[in-house]
């Protein structure tokens, strides 16, 4: 078996009309997306973001922690301020729409035809790797693909929910849970279901605007609100996948330290590494090969596009 690792980087190339941001411009364009909630922050709040992305949602989540979890019902507009934020971002993420003949569409194509040898994990809460997933299948005739997603995706909601009067909504006889974590917040875990289409997510803020869709908060941790369960299950489903491939490619994925669930299976594997990114990740990838004493794994400068014919013949599809 081989893994395909897609990162934020990775939608820069993949011929689709409009990428998704990168991390270091994400807040610009979040402020734009929802005035009312990203847009919303106080001077002081924004100043977190100076550093980095995942220390200033650190910073906030720490701010706010005390108030969300002291949340009375009925709830009033600033204390959901937390779940106005990641609702937004899940919006925002959802919105992009994949380009017919995009690199995710084609590599799937080449995998399938290959005998369907290939399986994949996105860390990126777009959807758009599940739209190609979706259109390949409709046009090859028994198409299967296993994809992990151990950040989540803004495709899926967690159904045990709290709306916004405080009344508790699951399905009937499906294991429901409901909990505080050790740092002061609520977490669901529950049934899973995949949104297809923008009204049904519209559907699901007005009636559970305390739970958004299962993407884990941008911080160290990787926090996560909603289906807890979900995101542990797709986190073990990506160790044995690292742990079972022969070959792994890694395309527009940065190192960060905290994602330890990701780069320590990686340090360990025995598989061939195939890293595909910019100058900057390229560079910081080396040190890591070095550190890790990984003599074989390759590294490619360059955008997925330029890079495409390397990716199939490393994976032999």
């Amino acid at each position: 078996m081989k893994l395909v690792l897609f990162g934020a980087g990775a939608s820069i190339g993949a011929g689709l009309q409009r990428s998704p941001p990168l991390l270091s411009n994400l807040l610009k364009e979040l402020k734009i997306f929802a005035p009312n909630s990203w847009g919303n922050l106080t001077k002081d709040e924004e100043n977190f973001f100076k550093k980095n992305f995942e220390d200033g949602m650190e910073r906030l989540l720490n701010l706010k922690k005390e108030k969300f979890f002291k949340l009375t019902f009925p709830i009033q507009p600033r204390l959901k301020f937390l779940c106005d934020l990641q609702w937004d971002m899940a919006i925002y993420f959802f919105c992009f729409v994949i380009k017919i003949n995009s690199l995710y569409e084609e590599i799937l194509s080449h995998s399938q035809k290959a005998g369907g040898t290939v399986e994949y994990s996105t860390l990126n809460y777009d959807n758009l790797l599940i739209q190609a997933v979706n259109r390949v299948s409709n046009l090859m005739s028994k198409s299967k693909f296993s994809v992990s997603f151990p950040h989540g995706n803004s495709a899926f909601f967690c159904k045990a929910s709290i709306d916004a009067e405080g009344k508790v909504t699951a399905p009937q006889g499906e294991p429901t849970e409901f909990y505080p974590t050790t740092s002061g917040f609520l977490q669901s875990s529950g049934p899973i279901e995949l949104i297809g289409d923008f009204k049904k997510l519209q559907e699901r803020r007005n009636q559970h605007p305390l739970f958004p869709p299962i993407i884990s908060h941008i911080n160290p941790d990787k926090y996560v609100t909603s289906g807890i369960n979900f995101i542990e299950e797709q986190q073990t489903k990506l160790w044995q996948q690292i742990n079972k491939a022969e070959r792994i490619v890694i395309i527009g994925m940065s190192i960060n330290n905290n994602d330890d669930h990701i780069w320590q299976p990686l340090r360990h594997t025995k598989a061939q590494i195939l890293y595909i990114s910019g100058k900057k990740s390229g560079n910081q990838f080396e040190c890591w090969k070095v550190k890790n004493k990984r003599k074989n794994d390759r590294t490619i400068l360059s955008h997925w596009d330029s890079a495409k014919n390397d990716v199939y013949d490393f994976l032999s599809i």
